[in-house]
């Protein structure tokens, strides 16, 4: 499984000088086996947001490992 960024732009009730509304940015770690495929899973996660958004870009994380917590028969364990 691939971890992409996804950065999302959600508009505010602010507005500008020039009456345009503006925009917060918000990086999400997604996870897919092709950027398709993430992009998809951050369109389902965003499918009950009520803010306007609009999808600004998804790259492939680059990171060695995502490490998180697994429960196993001794309790809360960290693996990656």
């Amino acid at each position: 499984m691939t971890h992409y960024v996804c950065t999302v732009g959600f508009e505010t009730e602010r507005v500008d000088k020039e009456g345009k509304v503006k925009v917060k940015r918000t990086r999400f770690l997604v996870e897919g086996d092709t950027l398709y495929e993430g992009l998809m899973n951050m369109l389902e996660y965003l499918k009950g947001d009520s803010r306007g958004y609009d999808v600004k870009a998804i790259v492939e994380a680059r990171y060695e490992d995502i490490v998180k917590e697994q429960t196993s028969s001794k309790g809360k364990v960290l693996a990656a």
